[in-house]
């Protein structure tokens, strides 16, 4: 049991396996943290952030904010203590051969604190831990997943670039000069008053082949970097975007947007990532269905977010790759316990017919994570990829 303070908590049926797979083996370094160094934020940790640095507490485990209390009997065998934590997180349900491999693995850590949090942590990735499953597994292991292979096109990406506060456009583009008609920046000026941006204090872009109602644009001096990718034909600004279902003006837009809430901000975050107003392609973002387009013409495609899972990136025909923004969690980062890869395949073994079919989804897609990384070379961050949607 552990009493303190705890940043997020998210709850997740056996049926979440289907809906959220590889995003829940996002939560395994949370749980490996905890064992390992209490409740932090540490090492992909649970806890709020926490005042002390990191690397103190591979020095002083109390300086976390709470710690796991569970101490097995000294005189209990590694064979007991592996009975009483299968007791406790799988409900008695853990099936022969992981606890086989447990004990065994818990023997090879040299029993003690060692053997126990190497014990916990291969308990956190059996599959009755994550269902209430009863897995009839067999000693055979899992065949490799297979590998996809790589594009032998060149390599291209579309960004989207998601700001969720409130991204102005007349703050950001701005009608400079060479307007048709009327003077617009003044126009703008009039509107802004105070917090209108100067004119000579504005980035100068050419947009006298654009067809809008000025020749010149300019960018707030903040952003030099879209002046020159703009400069350079490496940007390109898109006028008009927005959810409106037909041409309106101030006296009617409210009648005209019936489909919408203009002033919603969560409505408005939710229809710029589906851009389906009328919900015509209900569940997929607009990003997915480019991706759904780019397979079914036969390109290698995918989507990957560094947010979380987005909207915008929900597709039919393939799986959402999320990765946190300053990179993966490594599994196992303690040097306490010993490598643990191989252990985490064995406790997810081949099952015989009949098995749960929760736990086979947990274990199959596990085993399908771990041979991404070891084939790609990359070091073992084993359960840190975050992926969802069917």
């Amino acid at each position: 049991m552990v009493s303190a303070l705890v940043s997020s908590l998210i709850y997740f049926s056996p049926i979440a396996l289907f809906i959220l797979r590889f995003f829940l083996y996002s939560k395994r370094p949370g749980i490996i943290s905890l064992i390992d160094w209490g409740l932090t934020s540490c090492w992909g940790g649970f806890g709020e952030e926490n005042a002390k640095e990191c690397g103190l507490l591979r020095k002083n485990y109390n300086n976390a904010r709470g710690t796991l209390t569970y101490e097995p009997d000294g005189s209990k065998s590694a064979s007991e203590i592996v009975d009483e934590l299968a007791l406790l997180l799988t409900g008695g349900r853990l099936h022969d051969h992981a606890r086989t491999v447990i004990i065994n693995s818990y023997n090879a850590a040299g029993g003690g604190t060692g053997g126990l949090k190497t014990a916990q942590k291969l308990m956190a990735v059996v599959p009755e831990f994550h269902s209430t499953n009863v897995v009839n597994a067999n000693t055979s292991s899992r065949p490799d997943a297979d590998i996809p292979q790589p594009s032998s096109k060149e390599y291209k990406a579309v960004v989207f670039l998601n700001l969720s506060g409130g991204c102005d456009s007349y703050n950001l583009l701005i009608p400079h000069s060479g307007c048709s008609g009327k003077d617009m920046y003044q126009h703008y000026k009039d509107v802004r008053g105070g917090i209108a941006v100067p004119q000579d204090q504005l980035l100068n872009i050419d947009t006298s082949d654009s067809g809008q109602i000025c020749s010149t644009f300019g960018i707030h001096p903040d952003f030099p970097i879209l002046q020159s990718l703009y400069d350079e034909g490496d940007l390109l600004w898109v006028s008009n975007m927005g959810v409106l279902q037909r041409r309106t003006t101030k006296d009617s837009w409210s009648e005209d947007t019936s489909d919408t809430i203009l002033f919603a901000h969560n409505f408005q975050q939710r229809e710029v990532q589906n851009m389906d107003i009328y919900e015509s392609q209900i569940g997929r973002g607009i990003g997915g269905r480019m991706v759904d387009v780019l397979l079914r013409l036969g390109y290698k495609a995918g989507s990957v977010s560094v947010n979380g899972i987005v909207d915008a990136l929900v597709s039919n025909d393939a799986l959402q790759f999320v990765v946190e923004p300053d990179g993966f969690e490594t599994f196992n980062p303690s040097s306490e316990t010993p490598s643990l890869l191989n252990a985490v395949k064995d406790v997810n073994s081949a099952t015989n017919i009949g098995s749960g079919l929760f736990g086979e989804t947990w274990s199959s897609f596990l085993n399908q994570v771990r041979n991404i990384f070891l084939n790609y070379n990359m070091p073992p961050p084993l359960m840190a990829l975050r992926s969802c949607q069917l």
